[in-house]
């Protein structure tokens, strides 16, 4: 009996096929596997602040009655520290100068895009202290004493505020894409709860969105 086979035209039009499958569909499932390091990571370090809060308040008591300056400044980030620094798997410990565990700039990009793209720079301002940790995550906070026992207001009973990257030093160093916000209650952790998730807004509120829905869709707004 005669061989049977494939011809070379064949093969082409099966491995071309084949090829804009994949162009098609990779992207989406690379994406689709990098939100959800994202979702993970997020919801990794609101457990390791909740735990750090949880232990310390049980041996030194609740935020408010710790012993930090109240203003916004270096001796009251490295104070507050002093408190949470043992709960936590250090790679490095930067200071309130920052050096090591952000970009060069520390600038991170809130709103806009191309030309409109508006930046704020955090390690060029006083008062915030850095901290990279081994999983290549970096986060840095600011204490808010003032408000710790605040009744009103949107920074009710928030003792400090915690940054967290969860790729550290790689791009985008956006809000809401790869940056997330923390708040530090008197005796407990709670994601940023602003409604700012969403086109035209800034993305603090984007830890509570993607712990809540477990999903990034607000990044396909073209616009976000």
């Amino acid at each position: 009996m005669p061989l049977r086979g494939f011809t070379l035209a064949e093969v082409l039009i099966t491995l071309g096929i084949i090829g804009v499958v994949a162009a098609l569909t990779i992207p989406t499932l690379m994406q689709k596997t990098n939100d959800k390091e994202i979702i993970s990571s997020v919801k990794k370090m609101y457990s390791t602040l909740s735990n750090a809060i949880q232990l310390s308040t049980a041996e030194n008591g609740t935020v408010d009655k710790w012993t930090f300056d109240p203003g916004v400044n270096a001796q009251s980030a490295t104070e507050f520290w002093e408190y949470i620094k043992d709960y936590f798997k250090i790679a490095e410990d930067c200071g309130t100068e920052g050096t090591g565990c952000y970009t060069e700039d520390g600038s991170i990009y809130t709103v806009g895009k191309g030309p409109n793209v508006k930046t704020n720079s955090y390690v060029t301002q006083t008062g915030y202290y850095f901290v990279s940790l081994v999983d290549g995550s970096t986060f840095w906070f600011r204490t808010n004493g003032e408000s710790c026992n605040a009744s009103d207001g949107e920074v009710q009973n928030v003792c400090a505020i915690v940054w967290y990257d969860v790729n550290g030093k790689k791009s985008p160093n956006r809000l809401g894409k790869d940056i997330f916000l923390f708040h530090i209650l008197k005796d407990k952790v709670l994601p940023n709860t602003r409604d700012d998730c969403k086109q035209g807004d800034n993305g603090w509120g984007c830890a509570s969105y993607v712990i809540k829905n477990e999903n990034l869709n607000y990044l396909k707004d073209i616009n976000y």
